[in-house]
């Protein structure tokens, strides 16, 4: 290809960019063109469009692009000059690169946030194969002044790992310290922490419980399959009860087992706003359904979506989720499919919610496993608790299983080298994920 084959390459690449833009005097967005910009020139288009908003930019919107380190360079320079720059909506990024170009891209672009004053309100960096390499190009950025006023955080599918994910929530909490420390500000009011198929773990999970002891504020909390088990969930839950605002709480896929199930059923007593609780695929058997109907049972009034689908739970634990919500007046789904109810058992729920006036509520069975009438009653008796030798043994092989199952999924990138990838769950997973944004694997 001659020289200037390669000028008009790139001056096509201007043009599209310029025509592909969609601005008003406070927003630049190229969402979704699959543009694949490696050097300073064919940042271009995005250069310029940032600089015709100028200081009154308050929000940019990149996603579904693949941004290389000359092109976010040029990004982050024009980032410098706009101090109102409020959202950065930077989802599906770092599509083909490679795991050591992310962290500088995203260093770039946070020293232009960090030069310009600006406050963000709204982060989203998922679908990004981040993973704990690319984590710290964020460190600066979440634990600066910029993060103060944040207020809804996206992180879904970035393979961060337990050892990302406890840096960035580390930094994260020394930006609410500091946010609470200025008389002058208020601390940072998160209200939405999206954070699933990230792969946790126990430390992860731990990290994130001391963060949401120092926040108080948030509301909406999705953390979908991130291999996360009882002893991270107790941790876990010690940070959500100090955020009695919570409305949404999605922990699909974890492996909770009954004594996850028991520690969760304690901070829900401080969480008496809660509309979404999403428990499916969580293994919390029979005594963990018993455990958190009865705290459900006598309190919050908002409750509207209840997911306990495959889990293990027979017609006891079915029957009592069910008569927990029968006095809910906002219920509109209880989801239950997958369980060990079986033709009587299903008769029993469908008419005891039918009883109610809230047969349409009722998910469908269409995967039900057959009733286990034998295993009733020895749940109820154990109770589910930690002390319980079956349960720690299982638990423990179950644990076992997950991170061998998943030490192998590892993205490839282009030099070869390996990655953190996002968790894909090994078990059927049939119920949704609730009011969160629905997660992509990539």
């Amino acid at each position: 290809m001659s020289s200037n084959d390669v000028a008009l390459r790139l001056d096509e690449v201007t043009d599209l960019l310029s025509s592909a833009s969609i601005k008003d005097t406070c927003k630049v967005s190229f969402a979704d063109q699959h543009l694949k910009l490696d050097s300073e020139k064919e940042a271009s288009g995005i250069v310029a469009a940032i600089e015709e908003c100028g200081p009154q930019l308050e929000c940019l919107c990149l996603e579904g692009n693949t941004l290389g380190q000359a092109a976010a360079r040029a990004i982050g320079k024009a980032l410098e000059k706009c101090p109102s720059l409020k959202r950065a909506l930077w989802k599906d990024l770092f599509t083909g690169r490679l795991k050591n170009e992310i962290p500088d891209a995203l260093r770039s672009l946070s020293s232009g946030i960090l030069l310009s004053g600006a406050q963000l309100v709204e982060i989203d960096l998922s679908d990004n194969a981040l993973g704990p390499v690319g984590s710290q190009g964020l460190l600066t950025l979440f634990g600066s002044r910029a993060c103060w006023c944040l207020e809804s955080l996206k992180l879904n599918n970035n393979g961060l790992g337990p050892e990302g994910s406890q840096t960035l929530f580390a930094a994260l909490g020394k930006a609410v310290r500091e946010s609470k420390e200025d008389s002058l500000h208020p601390s940072m009011p998160l209200k939405t922490l999206v954070c699933g198929r990230n792969r946790l773990e126990n430390a992860g999970a731990a990290a994130l419980g001391e963060l949401l002891k120092e926040l108080g504020t948030l509301e909406e909390l999705c953390l979908p399959q991130n291999g996360i088990f009882k002893d991270g969930i107790r941790a876990l839950c010690q940070g959500l009860r100090h955020n009695e605002r919570l409305r949404v709480l999605n922990l699909n896929d974890n492996i909770l087992t009954p004594a996850g199930a028991h520690s969760l059923a304690q901070a829900l007593q401080h969480l008496e706003r809660l509309e979404v609780l999403n428990l499916g695929d969580c293994l919390i058997k029979n005594a963990g359904a018993l455990a958190i109907a009865n705290v459900l049972k006598d309190g919050h009034p908002q409750l509207r979506e209840l997911y306990l689908g495959y889990n293990e739970v027979s017609t006891a634990g079915g029957v009592a989720l069910a008569e927990c919500v029968l006095d809910k007046e906002f219920l509109e789904v209880l989801e239950l499919d997958g369980n060990c109810f079986g033709a009587q058992g299903i008769a029993q729920l469908e008419a005891l919610m039918e009883s109610a006036g809230k047969s349409d509520t009722l998910g469908a069975f269409s995967d039900d496993e057959g009733s286990e009438d034998g295993d009733d009653e020895e749940e109820e008796e154990s109770g589910g608790t930690d002390d319980e030798d079956d349960d720690d043994s299982e638990h423990a092989k179950n644990e076992a299983l997950w991170k061998e199952g998943n030490s192998t999924h590892v993205a490839q990138t282009q030099d070869g080298s390996k990655n953190s990838s996002p968790v894909r769950s090994s078990r059927k997973s049939g119920p949704p994920l609730g009011s969160c944004e629905e997660t992509v694997e990539r």
